[in-house]
């Protein structure tokens, strides 16, 4: 996994950019954080890419909570509102 600073984002756009489209995709680190993705959809339609990158988020959350509920014991009810909250977040 290739990653690059916000500094780097400004001052080497082109390599970060073409760093994407060697590796698929980069991250972006702010003070040693990793906070942003970079990724090469080479020509594919932008929007579908979100809703497939929405997705596989949402499945993200999901699982971690599943995780979590045998772990803590959450009822159906209570993973139904982490999941409801994650989606008025956005």
């Amino acid at each position: 996994m290739t990653s690059f600073t916000v500094k780097d984002l400004s001052s080497k756009t082109k390599k970060v950019c073409d760093s994407a489209k060697f590796d698929n995709f980069v991250v972006i680190t702010n003070n040693g954080i990793p906070t942003k993705m970079i990724i090469d959809i080479d020509g594919a339609d932008p929007e579908r890419q979100a809703r497939i990158l929405h997705q596989l988020r949402m499945m993200d959350v999901v699982e971690r909570l599943r995780a979590e509920s045998r772990e803590i014991e959450l009822s159906a009810d209570e993973i139904e509102a982490e999941i409801a909250a994650f989606r008025d977040e956005r």
